[in-house]
This record gives structure tokens, C-alpha cells and sequence, in this order.
């Protein structure tokens, strides 16, 4: 499919149901040999959690935004 090409995914979901759904599809692509590069961010803790426990690059979008709001007024 996409040999020697680099590929950039990012992937927003809700719970551990949808980061569940998100690691399938990133498994199944690189079954392919394809390289790629999956970053997936979550409104709700449980979804940041179950990616971070599997070994894929998640961010929880709420602390994020938090921290951000913090930095950002001082």
C-alpha cells in the first residue's frame, strides 16, 4: 500500500471503547508494512488510559487544555 512513506494519524476519541477501535485500525495498517505514526487524544481519562497502558502515544485533551490555560495566563 504505501511503501517507504511515512504516515502521520491522529485520532480524537471519547472513551476506552473508541481508543479500543483506534489501536485495531493501527495494528491492522501496520500488519502491511506500512510506517506509521499514531497519536491519539481523548476527552475522558478512561480513553488516555487505555492507550498509555498499550504503548500508544496519547494525550488527554482536558489536562492538556488545563495546563495550557494555566501557562498561558501567568
Amino acid at each position: 500500500m504505501l511503501k517507504n512513506n511515512s504516515v502521520n494519524i491522529l485520532c480524537i476519541g471519547y472513551y476506552d471503547k473508541f481508543s479500543r477501535f483506534f489501536i485495531l485500525i493501527c495494528k491492522n495498517l501496520k500488519k502491511n508494512g506500512n510506517n506509521i505514526n499514531v497519536k491519539i487524544l481523548s476527552s475522558y481519562f478512561s480513553g488516555f488510559l487505555y492507550s498509555l497502558i498499550r504503548g500508544y502515544s496519547s494525550v488527554w485533551i482536558n489536562y492538556y487544555a488545563h495546563v495550557k490555560a494555566i501557562l498561558k495566563s501567568k
